[in-house]
């Protein structure tokens, strides 16, 4: 304890809470001082603790590279871990108005999206031989570990969620934007589809598909022959390819993903099992976040949208 102490005095906050979390993650007693400097970092949820303030900046960047949503949509932390949250988009504008003049009215068009809580969890084990090694960064290997399942199942219902017990996606609440009767699309579609989109949502607008979508569209070409995809970009606007996106029925979109919302209530926190895995000599971590996302807009999207040829022999 006296060589506790003399850390814990030794150091600053932020490093005593880094300190404090290890020992936890090691499975090692945890004495007064400790639990302290563990207030706060400590979740709602009993024994669960939120990481440290570098390793979470540090968890966030390998979130956001593993997840395109938290890349290019709007991330907003909220304090109230249940209930509902109302955000609210505008479409007005600004004038110059001559001095001693009133404000003019600009007969905003106002849309309420309501918020509600997700909850995403994963479970990972670790050899005791890595647990009990100090020079192991077992923080480093949680965050990691987490960031790659988290954000690839949240970049999976960001795109196909229902709505229901999840997340409502973008394919089930963005607009069309061009609809091909057909297996197949050209780069006159592509075309059409960047110019459904209002323009000034196409300033800040992206392009997503799959790598397979990805394949086809390189190679096209407009009327004057030159290729459609150049230096990463379609008609001017970035590109991101995703492994959840369809193929077959709604294969592209194209919209400004900033009114893609991300509600996180509790970033991820996580929880030591001592016991279940002894036998194994391993140590499991459980992890989970909640949160919620939804298009505030349903118009700053624009899909794709490929539809079955009729057959006249089935009359």
């Amino acid at each position: 304890m006296n060589n506790e102490l003399s850390y814990y005095s030794i150091h600053n906050d932020a490093q005593n809470i880094n300190y404090a979390f290890n020992r936890v993650l090691r499975k090692k007693n945890i004495g007064k001082d400790d639990s302290t400097y563990l207030t706060f970092i400590r979740s709602a949820e009993a024994q669960y603790y939120q990481l440290p303030e570098e390793s979470k900046k540090a968890y966030d960047k390998a979130l956001a590279d593993e997840n395109l949503f938290r890349r290019i949509g709007t991330v907003t932390d909220v304090s109230v871990s249940t209930g509902s949250v109302i955000v609210t988009a505008t479409d007005g504008s600004a004038e110059i108005v001559p001095p001693e003049t009133a404000f003019p009215d600009n007969d905003d068009t106002i849309s309420e999206s309501t918020f509600n809580t997700h909850k995403i969890a994963s479970m990972c084990k670790l050899n005791n031989a890595f647990v009990r090694d100090k020079n192991y960064d077992i923080q480093k290997y949680l965050r990691n570990t987490f960031a790659r399942r988290f954000g690839r199942k949240e970049e999976d219902v960001f795109i196909n969620g229902a709505g229901t017990s999840e997340p409502k996606g973008i394919l089930a609440s963005a607009e069309i934007g061009r609809t091909v009767v057909g297996d197949d699309f050209t780069a006159d579609d592509l075309i059409k589809l960047y110019f459904s989109l209002d323009k000034h949502m196409r300033k800040n607008a992206t392009w997503v598909m799959s790598d397979e979508t990805s394949l086809k569209v390189r190679t096209m070409k407009d009327g004057a022959g030159n290729y459609l995809w150049k230096d990463d970009t379609i008609l001017g606007r970035p590109v991101e390819i995703s492994n959840y996106m369809e193929d077959a029925t709604k294969p592209i979109a194209f919209g400004d993903f900033s009114f893609f919302w991300i509600i996180q209530r509790s970033p991820l926190s996580v929880k030591v099992l001592s016991e279940l895995y002894s036998l194994q000599d391993k140590t499991g971590y459980v992890g989970y976040e909640t949160l919620d996302g939804k298009l505030i807009r349903s118009d700053a999207i624009k899909l794709l949208l490929l539809e079955e040829e009729e057959n006249p022999d089935s009359e």
